[in-house]
């Protein structure tokens, strides 16, 4: 990943509670790398002592603070301690003290479950009240409230930090938008989910471990300090994000309102798809293929004249060839024989003669017409 450039952060101060141990631990030490003054709060003063000296021993400087973040007076008097010792609080990062039991929330205690929420949920909100208290006339300071991924969908056994990481997402981008205009960023990191191990004891629930991100949590928040992603102020970074990607993206970020809790809307339902439009008629040339020209019609031969009539005698011209024949004056003869029993003269078929420009009639008698050559 490539980091960011950052400004300067020596002479700087940061707060960071729950430091005592895991990642608040982590993110102190690479701060005072980093060379911010680094003040150190949580319950536990041996490993708040333990921490300190490993921070001096490297060339820092480290202020041992032991308070109970949920008790108004005490993050009050811790705030007023540290701008007194080592000057204005530049940056606050809040990290919940975990390593308590996982918790079902059905059969486990609900005092216990509460004292969860209240402990994930009063440490950053009291934390955040005092601190923006002195950042906002100065208008200028950050704020990094440090999560597990537990707010990202439903926990049946670990509920107490799925909605107490959800009210703090929320406590996160409100916080951003009433502050953006004096100059200070509030962010949400996640430095991973925390693992959970068996405990000694069976029946208390297993044990909250280490969360993935922990080596690389205090990176991404010293990156943050040096104040290269304030655009990205409300937003929800995971410890393994390309920050200089982020960046880059703000705009797109911003008008897509992603990396915040916010509730999926229901999509409207998509329109059915249009029927296919009714197939164009058929050409004459589609609907059947084209006939063949008719052959010409060769001549008739005047001794097997073709008939279309079966009752007429053979030999009796169609009756498209009398066509302007002169009908007798006499009654038609019977299909019988006369009493004479002398048949009656059959009519000569009408000869016709071919020529390029068809068929004509040519009168019965009449000589047959040659075609010269």
């Amino acid at each position: 990943m490539t980091e960011p450039a950052a400004g300067p952060l020596e002479g700087q101060v940061a707060l960071v509670t729950g430091a005592a141990q895991g990642v608040g631990r982590q993110v102190a030490l690479d701060l005072g790398a980093r060379g911010m003054a680094v003040a150190l709060a949580a319950v536990s003063v041996e490993e708040l002592d333990e921490v300190a000296a490993e921070l001096e021993a490297s060339g820092g400087q480290a202020l041992v603070v032991p308070s109970d973040v949920t008790d108004r007076d005490s993050v009050q008097s811790l705030v007023g301690r540290v701008e007194g010792s080592l000057g204005p609080v530049d940056l606050l990062v809040t990290v919940a003290e975990g390593g308590g039991p996982a918790l079902e929330f059905l059969s486990g205690d609900t005092d216990q479950w509460w004292r969860a929420v209240e402990g994930a949920l009063r440490g950053p909100a009291l934390c955040s009240y005092y601190a923006l208290k002195r950042m906002v006339p100065r208008r200028r300071g950050r704020i990094v409230n440090v999560l597990g991924e537990w707010s990202l969908g439903p926990a049946p056994v670990l509920s107490e930090l799925a909605c107490s990481e959800a009210a703090v997402l929320r406590l996160t981008d409100s916080l951003a938008l009433a502050s953006w205009s004096y100059g200070v960023s509030v962010f949400a990191v996640s430095a991973g989910r925390v693992t959970i191990e068996a405990g000694p004891d069976p029946d208390a629930g297993g044990v909250l471990r280490a969360p993935a991100g922990q080596e690389t949590t205090g990176r991404l928040i010293s990156e943050l300090a040096s104040g290269c992603a304030d655009r990205l102020t409300g937003r929800f970074i995971r410890f393994n994000d390309d920050l200089q990607e982020l960046v880059r993206r703000a705009d797109e970020v911003e008008a897509e309102d992603s990396l915040q809790l916010r509730l999926l809307p229901l999509q409207p339902p998509a329109p059915a798809a249009p029927s296919p439009p009714p197939a164009a008629p058929a050409t004459q040339a589609e609907e059947a293929p084209p006939v063949a020209a008719p052959k010409p019609e060769e001549a008739e031969s005047p001794e097997a004249p073709e008939s279309s009539h079966a009752d007429e005698p053979a030999g009796s011209p169609p009756p498209s060839e009398l066509a302007g024949v002169p009908e007798s004056d006499e009654p038609a003869q019977s299909a019988g024989l006369s009493d004479s029993d002398e048949p009656p003269p059959e009519p000569k078929p009408a000869e016709t003669s071919e020529s390029g420009a068809g068929k004509h009639d040519v009168p019965a008698g009449s000589p047959p017409a040659t075609v010269e050559p």
